[in-house]
């Protein structure tokens, strides 16, 4: 008989258990905030090593940063108030290797040499000692 009853009231323990973990779970999920505010997010990999943020820096620019694996940035997007946003690429040693700023749009090499570039007045290109070679048209 003792043996009945403490099944019982194991088995009311588990269904309540159970009921209050699937209460919980659902509330969780069904109250979402409609807007979260913050000045800055940041986006972490398992290591806890940060991959990305979103950010309002001081001087007023709101940015997004990108970085790889090992941390290092690769693309960030920037805004700054009153002005067109921009755009840079880097490359896994870390230099700058596309621009897009105000307007015109910069190519550089593994040494950091402006290579090609497109802007208002047209296409440009340098060679590898950074010496205008031509433009179009």
């Amino acid at each position: 008989m003792r043996l009945k009853c403490a099944m019982v009231i194991v088995a009311v323990c588990v269904a309540v258990t159970a009921a209050a973990i699937a209460y919980a779970a659902g509330k969780a999920t069904s109250e979402v905030p409609e807007v979260i505010r913050a000045q800055r997010f940041e986006v972490v990999d398992a290591d806890g090593e940060g991959r990305a943020q979103l950010l309002l820096v001081p001087d007023g620019r709101v940015a997004l940063v990108l970085a790889d694996e090992k941390g290092k940035v690769r693309a960030s997007l920037t805004v700054p108030p009153n002005k067109r946003p921009s755009l840079s690429l880097w490359d896994e040693k870390g230099n700058l290797r596309v621009g897009l700023d105000d307007g015109s749009l910069s190519i550089f090499d593994e040494q950091g040499n402006l290579r090609a570039g497109l802007d208002g007045e047209g296409l440009l290109f340098w060679d590898e000692k950074s010496e205008f070679l031509w433009r179009a048209p």
